[in-house]
């Protein structure tokens, strides 16, 4: 994903706009965005950023959903809780199919 992100291969449309206050004098105000690294996970769903910028005392991130790692991490949860028994017997085997299903997509996405 990163390297799409990096080649601008996403669509504007699924760009998710998050504005953070900054509480800080003097700020230097940013006409344009900027390529940025890094994720935000919000309600259980993680987003990586894709661009930046400083305006009326607020930083301001496009973001855009990462789906595959929202699955990842939710499989990876979900066979914690099976191995642990937290689950019960039965859904820790659904629980360790997701994650071997998620591990199938994330193969595929890796290679695409």
């Amino acid at each position: 994903m990163e390297s799409r992100i990096d080649k601008d291969q996403y669509d504007e449309n699924d760009l998710v706009t998050l504005q953070i206050p900054l509480y800080s004098p003097y700020q230097l105000e940013q006409k344009t965005f900027e390529r940025t690294n890094g994720e935000v996970n919000i309600n259980g769903k993680t987003f990586k950023y894709v661009k930046r910028k400083v305006s009326d005392g607020n930083l301001i991130l496009l973001c855009i959903a990462d789906n595959h790692k929202t699955v990842l991490k939710n499989a990876k949860s979900e066979f914690g809780n099976g191995v642990n028994d937290l689950a019960g017997v039965a859904k820790a085997q659904i629980a360790y199919k997701k994650v071997l299903a998620a591990m199938t997509i994330s193969i595929s996405v890796v290679v695409w």
